[in-house]
C-alpha cells in the first residue's frame, strides 16, 4: 500500500512535466514564464528559442544552443522579446501590444 506522501511526491513530479505533442513533437507549454522562473518548461522554452538563430538565448555559455538551463534570466527574457517581436502579428497585436514584454504568457506559449 502506498503512503500519502509517496502519492504527493508522484503528483509533484508529474505536475512539472513538459508535455510534448504527439502530432508535432514540440513542447506544449502549460505555465506562464517570466524573469526568475525555473523548471523544465524554462529548459524547453530555451531549447525552442535556440532553434531559430534570430531568437537564440546566447551564442556561447549558459543558455546557448546545447547548454540550455532551467533558469529564466535576462538573456532568456531578451530572446522571448525577440521572438514576440518576430511574430508580432500572432503574439503581440492580438493582445493589444506593439513591443515584446519578455513575459511568456498564453499568446507566446501558443505560438511556440
Amino acid at each position: 500500500m502506498r503512503t500519502p506522501s509517496l502519492l504527493l511526491a508522484a503528483l509533484l513530479v508529474f505536475s512539472c512535466t513538459v508535455y510534448v505533442s504527439a502530432q508535432t513533437n514540440t513542447p506544449v507549454f502549460t505555465t506562464n514564464l517570466s524573469l526568475g522562473s525555473r523548471g523544465m518548461e524554462v529548459l524547453a522554452l530555451q531549447k525552442a528559442l535556440n532553434q531559430d538563430p534570430a531568437t537564440r538565448i546566447a551564442s556561447t555559455g549558459p543558455g546557448s544552443l546545447g547548454s540550455e538551463t532551467d533558469y529564466f534570466g535576462p538573456l532568456t527574457k531578451t530572446a522571448v522579446i525577440r521572438f514576440q517581436e518576430k511574430y508580432a502579428n500572432d503574439v503581440l497585436i492580438p493582445v493589444g501590444l506593439s513591443v515584446g514584454s519578455g513575459y511568456a504568457g498564453p499568446a507566446t506559449r501558443a505560438k511556440l
